[in-house]
């Protein structure tokens, strides 16, 4: 490379130490900048450090966590269905000894030596199924526990637009999960991060935010009853999108969602300096 190529190139910011820089960062990778975003909701997850922080308090809105709220927990990529489901078919499946359950919880792999129909009140599957179908009767799953995004749903009451919906929900990962506590009350919410990208669809017809509320419902309904709440925030039955830009537009106002890259940058150079 020529001295007047090589000076362009460089003008341009074409180095490694652009790579995460400002809005003209070379990095377009929207897990990159989630994880970011996944620090800031950490660092300030207790209301009393966002008090008078302007600069957190627009990121907290376009996530659109509640402004009072306690962050109690938040979870990154996290394969809530397949995990929920494996502690359950360890849990109902497994030795009912505690020092055994202990011992097989902590096992890499699983699976029971012998495979026992599961009722109604304890089968993961059993509860996916009436959930998708919309229904709180007896619906019979035919065969053993096994993760249904990547095993045949032996259930012949399942149309093929249902099994499909199964199959994302149990492989689906939220780009973050959000535990917050607002007037004594526990809420999940879903954040989709994007950036640079539209959201996606499946063949189903289903967007990413309709299946990943669907996980969040179907969660709080069957594992968190009682516990934690589906977010008011996830309106229409949708995940949250949040928005990830380079620059500010005349758009913002009309999109709250929208966080800048750069700043996301900064607060992380500030929460590690």
């Amino acid at each position: 490379m020529n001295s007047k190529n090589n000076d362009i190139w460089n003008s341009y910011g074409c180095s490694i130490e652009h790579f995460l820089q400002d809005e003209y960062s070379i990095c377009r990778e929207e897990r990159q900048y989630a994880v970011f975003l996944y620090n800031i909701l950490r660092k300030y997850r207790s209301k009393d450090k966002r008090n008078g922080n302007n600069r957190i308090i627009n990121i907290f809105d376009a996530c659109s966590v509640p402004s009072e709220a306690e962050i109690e927990n938040v979870f990154y990529e996290a394969t809530l269905m397949r995990d929920f489901f494996e502690r359950n078919r360890r849990m109902i499946l497994g030795d009912k000894d505690c020092e055994n359950m202990k011992k097989r919880l902590l096992q890499k792999t699983f699976s029971p030596s012998v495979s026992k129909p599961m009722n109604q009140d304890f089968s993961f599957n059993s509860k996916l199924i009436q959930y998708v179908k919309g229904t709180d009767s007896f619906i019979s799953y035919v065969g053993e526990e096994n993760n249904l995004g990547h095993n045949e749903i032996a259930c012949d009451e399942l149309s093929d637009d249902e099994k499909r919906t199964i199959r994302h929900m149990m492989n689906a990962k939220p780009d973050i999960a959000v535990i917050y506590n607002e007037n004594g009350k526990k809420k999940l919410l879903f954040l989709e991060c994007k950036f640079e990208s539209a959201e996606c669809s499946y063949e189903s017809g289903d967007m990413q935010s309709d299946i990943q509320w669907k996980i969040a419902d179907f969660l709080c309904r069957y594992c968190l009853k009682g516990d934690v709440d589906i977010s008011d925030k996830m309106e229409e039955k949708k995940s949250c999108i949040v928005k990830f830009v380079r620059k500010v537009t005349e758009n913002t106002n009309k999109n709250p969602n929208e966080i800048q890259i750069k700043e996301l940058i900064r607060l992380n150079d500030e929460i590690f300096a």
